[in-house]
């Protein structure tokens, strides 16, 4: 049975496969984000009617978490710290605007200014857990980096 699964690439190929799979991995992710979103607002879905590809999405974001977590990998363009928090954060912040702005404004026809202050007054409540939680995790994968860094300095001292 072991000779079914035996690695017939070498490492050069391994790493560009890791490389298609990730921009793969992105693309399945944000599609089934970006579907979600058209079922609610297009279609006027309820949650239940998304509610399976919801779990699947939140399946796959704390297996990547858990995943990063116990590597000790936090992002391929920045490190943990407040620069990189505070730019989730605001990100989360202007994307929630635009997105409740669409749907309180053009879905449900409310006034503009009024959509615009309630979409502005509750992204607030979505991007200061967002920060919250980037700067917690954050501080996680520092603490387990000097983790690892130590196992692996033992490990190269027997």
């Amino acid at each position: 049975m072991r000779r079914f699964f035996r690695k017939v690439v070498d490492e050069r190929q391994e790493l560009e496969m890791m490389k298609v799979e990730r921009i793969g991995f992105y693309v399945m992710v944000y599609s089934l984000a970006i579907v979600m979103l058209v079922q609610m607002l297009v279609f006027n879905a309820n949650i239940t009617d998304v509610i399976g590809s919801f779990i699947v999405l939140f399946i796959g974001a704390i297996w990547i978490l858990i995943g990063c977590y116990r590597k000790g990998l936090y992002d391929y363009y920045s490190n943990p710290g407040l620069k990189s928090y505070a730019f989730i954060g605001g990100l989360t912040f202007i994307v929630s605007i635009i997105l409740m702005f669409i749907t309180l404004y053009v879905v449900f026809d409310r006034p503009l200014v009024s959509s615009l202050l309630n979409s502005v007054f509750h992204s607030f409540f979505i991007a200061a857990p967002t920060f919250i939680f980037m700067a917690l995790y954050g501080e996680a994968i520092k603490k387990r980096r000097i983790k690892l860094q130590q196992k692996y300095k033992d490990e190269s001292d027997m």
